[in-house]
């Protein structure tokens, strides 16, 4: 089971297209669902919102400054994690980032590239990467080396 939480909504119709045409690509492999949490003034009320939604689960923030990983490193994580049947929780940002109570519950802090992407790109690559990593696991040819 994977698990997107996400502050604030996705807005620009092809892009959410975009996430939703990757998200049933990934339902071909394992469950997936995406939470959004408000975006609010009071980013104690929103941290809250999103640390309730914490469960144990592997908790992996995307951040800028986290580890680079290749696509084949994260598809052999999520491997290890989906083996062991353990949940898997991606936690994405707005533009002031992610509040360090939730990156203390993060095992790991994952960079998408040195850049900085709006959250609506970069919930459109994290799940374009997660369906690349299925077809990497399941030996499928979208992967190209």
């Amino acid at each position: 089971m994977l698990t997107i939480i996400t502050i604030g909504k996705v807005k620009d119709k092809n892009c959410l297209q975009l996430i939703e045409m990757y998200k049933q690509r990934i339902k071909l492999f394992t469950k997936i669902k995406t939470i959004e949490i408000k975006d609010e003034k009071d980013k104690q009320k929103e941290t809250q919102n999103v640390l309730k939604h914490l469960n144990n689960g592997f908790i992996i923030v995307l951040d800028e400054h986290g580890k680079l990983m290749s696509s084949y490193e994260l598809s052999n994580c999520i491997k290890d994690k989906i083996n062991n049947s353990v949940e898997i929780i991606f936690i994405i940002g707005n533009y002031y980032g992610i509040d360090e109570r939730v990156k203390q519950k993060a095992q790991l802090i994952l960079s998408l590239s040195k850049m900085t992407f709006p959250h609506e790109i970069a919930q459109l690559i994290l799940t374009e990467q997660i369906y690349r990593a299925f077809t990497i696991l399941k030996g499928l040819p979208y992967h190209k080396d």
